[in-house]
């Protein structure tokens, strides 16, 4: 049984999940910009990587450097529980969706992803330490 069920047929994108550890089972980490991992998954090729976010340990304006780094990176979409106003605003003006993931299981908001059950997250918080 893999760890990560990537469905092809489905429109072809990158899309990249906050985690906590690259040990599987993949986690989903509480904060976009201060998770240690970023779970890339590709269903173009059927991958799963992980990458090390180099901005988690950074004092201030980790999320736009995260976002910047995922916009970079080509991402379409971003599954995680929160992001805050500076990093949404770079995925609004990248064109990259974000929505909000429900639990930590990377598996099953996956899949909620594909049946089109999770939230995209509109609305954001002016406090940069805030995140909705």
């Amino acid at each position: 049984m893999s760890l990560i069920t990537v469905y092809k047929g489905e429109i072809p994108m990158k899309i990249a999940i906050p985690i906590v550890s690259d040990n599987k089972p993949y986690v989903i980490n509480d904060s976009l910009a201060r998770a240690p991992y970023f779970a890339l998954i590709d269903n173009s090729n059927n991958t799963v990587k992980t990458i090390v976010n180099d901005y988690y340990f950074q004092p201030g304006g980790a999320g736009v450097k995260v976002a910047q780094m995922l916009c970079d990176l080509n991402v379409k979409v971003v599954l995680a529980p929160r992001c805050g106003e500076n990093a949404q605003n770079i995925f609004n003006q990248a064109q990259i969706d974000v929505y909000q993931t429900i639990g930590y299981d990377l598996q099953n908001n996956y899949d909620l992803f594909l049946q089109k059950a999770l939230q995209s997250i509109l609305v954001t918080l002016s406090n940069h330490h805030q995140e909705v």
